[in-house]
């Protein structure tokens, strides 16, 4: 979706609802696996130094479970706003300047997306298994307890050492 400066008269509202596609775009596998739907609802706002967007997202993703790595749906909503400035001059932390009347909107949308993503994400029923190969989860206590009565092997050559008081 390309924004074009021109077509938006300061100082009034538009909207825009349009559905992104994103099966073009190259995905990890580690954050989102895939996007099956993205529909984005666009606010726009025309001042006279700067472009207010606001972008409202709703999208159907598959994402890794964080015990298993099998698929999860999931819907990620959520809403973002950005400001943009065309001129130089006005650049600041809040504006973002855009070189050029125009700018691709749906980089914005994509990371708005990847921002959206739960750092963790638990398919139904899924439970974190409790040993495997060459680990073992335990408790705090456990593990202190464990600590305890295991005697440090670097210093048990020392115990065999006899010493002449003389």
């Amino acid at each position: 979706m390309i924004i074009y400066r021109d077509e938006y008269e300061v100082n009034k509202k538009y909207h825009i609802s349009q559905d992104v596609d994103f099966s073009s775009v190259p995905l990890d596998g580690v954050l989102i696996r895939k996007i099956n739907s993205c529909h984005v609802e666009v606010d726009i706002e025309n001042f006279d130094y700067l472009l207010r967007v606001v972008i409202n997202i709703k999208a159907d993703t598959i994402l890794p479970c964080s015990y298993t790595l099998e698929d999860v749906p999931y819907v990620i909503k959520g809403q973002e706003e950005f400001d943009f400035t065309f001129e130089a001059e006005n650049e600041s932390e809040d504006l973002i300047y855009i070189k050029g009347d125009s700018f691709e909107l749906n980089e914005y949308v994509y990371s708005l997306l990847i921002a959206l993503v739960p750092p963790k994400v638990i398919k139904k029923g899924a439970k974190l298994s409790q040993e495997g190969k060459n680990y073992r989860v335990l408790s705090e206590d456990e593990y202190l307890k464990e600590k305890a009565a295991k005697k440090d092997s670097r210093w048990s050559k020392l115990d065999d050492i006899e010493i002449d008081d003389d």
